[in-house]
């Protein structure tokens, strides 16, 4: 037994792979804060392209307007999924519904309010973390002189 004690003592005081045990209890733990902290950038990216989506397909609607041309609600529709995955957002396009729709009350008198709302579900970076997808809508309301 006197043999083994300075072999005892000298295993006790190693702290070589003291840094690999402590990595492998807070390791983890800090890359699924990281990934979570890009899952949320993402939304937030996504949700500011989601309204500038909308403003730009109300835009295209009223010019349309403007111009003596009278687009219908699919014409509209393609037209938000076309900017939606076109090169300024390049949002996935399986993931992106749009639909436009008369409003049921019309407001302003004289012109003709439609209601778009586009939602967009976020593709997950962590599948094997098992989090339920992120999906995000906006609406706003178009309104033309008919």
């Amino acid at each position: 037994m006197t043999a083994l004690a300075p072999s005892r003592r000298r295993l006790a005081q190693d702290c070589r792979a003291a840094a690999a045990v402590e990595f492998a209890f807070a390791g983890p733990i800090v890359i699924m804060l990281m990934f979570g902290v890009l899952q949320i950038g993402m939304a937030m990216h996504s949700y500011n392209a989601i309204r500038s989506v909308a403003a730009e397909t109300a835009r295209y609607t009223v010019v349309q307007y403007q111009q003596g041309l009278t687009p219908n609600t699919s014409a509209i529709e393609a037209q938000a999924r076309a900017i939606a995955t076109g090169g300024a957002y390049l949002l996935k396009a399986d993931g992106l519904t749009v639909q436009v729709a008369n409003a049921a009350e019309q407001r302003v008198k004289g012109a003709q309010e439609m209601l778009l709302t586009v939602s967009y579900t976020i593709p997950a970076i962590m599948p094997f973390a098992d989090w339920s997808a992120i999906s995000i809508d906006h609406s706003r309301p178009i309104f033309v002189i008919s």
